[in-house]
This record gives C-alpha cells, structure tokens and sequence, in this order.
C-alpha cells in the first residue's frame, strides 16, 4: 500500500509551471471583444520568461509568438482558437475556447510545448495531486493559519 507519508510520484509536468492563457481572466480584464489585440507576458520571480501576442476576430482567437525547441532556432507560429459561448441563467454568457488539439471546451490553453493545448492533452497534473497525506495537512494548516492572521506559523 504505502506508508502514511507517500504521495504519488509525480512523473507528470504540472500546470503551475506552464506559460497558461486563461480565457475567464482575459474577459475580467475586458481584453476580449472584435477587433481586440494586445500581449501577455509571464515572469517567474521578477524575469521575464514569456510573451505572446494575440487578437481577436468574430470568433477567433488568434496567438502569436515565437518557439523554439531544444536552444534551435526561433520559429514564428500562429495559432487560431476559436471562441465557444455557452448561455448562463438570467441572460449572460460564458466564454470558452475550443482546444485546438481536441477541440473540447476549455477556459485555459497551456503553453507546454510548440502548440497551445488543454491539460489533457498535455497529460498536466496539479501539484496537490503528488502531495502526500502529512503535505496535504501541513498546506491545509498553513491556510488556515494565514486567515486568521498568523504569519510564518506563529
């Protein structure tokens, strides 16, 4: 079975250190309408480690910026997503965008290799699913802690 303290093994590249676009936060941030067109960037402790271009036309979200696999060369890719809208109760609606891998509906497209994708496309995990049970505790105290005011456990 596996002693208290063993967790999953983790093989599996996880989606909080993938460059994500997240079609619910462009929309809050009222980035998504016709005719839109703008840049994402992504930095990981004060570096920039990532940028890509966008615009949206009609339905289609259109990513564009550069790759490169193995310290090659820098090749320029264009990516058309399109855009799914989905009806909510009392007449709003909710923004999708179809994968373009698998084409189901997601609201992010991670960045893990030279194409955008869904996590399961990408086979992504969370962080939280290799966790074991004492690190899972240990997180959920923590949170806990930090609510109520406490700062680094005291």
């Amino acid at each position: 079975m596996g002693s208290f303290s063993s967790g999953r093994s983790g093989w599996r590249r996880k989606v909080e250190s993938q460059c994500a676009v997240d079609i619910r936060w462009m929309k809050r941030q009222g980035w998504i309408y016709d005719g839109s067109h703008s840049s994402i960037s992504w930095s990981s402790r004060g570096e920039k480690i990532g940028n890509i271009d966008y615009k949206v036309s009609g339905d289609l979200l259109t990513l564009m910026y550069k790759s490169r696999k193995n310290g090659g060369d820098w090749e320029p890719v264009d990516v058309d997503i399109t855009l799914d809208y989905t009806r909510c109760n009392y007449g709003s609606s909710r923004i999708w965008m179809r994968c373009p891998h698998c084409y189901r509906r997601c609201a992010i497209v991670y960045l893990a290799d030279k194409y955008p994708a869904c996590r399961k496309c990408y086979d992504l995990a969370y962080y939280s699913e290799a966790e074991s049970h004492l690190d899972r505790f240990m997180r959920k105290a923590r949170k806990s802690q930090e609510k109520l005011g406490y700062k680094d456990g005291r």
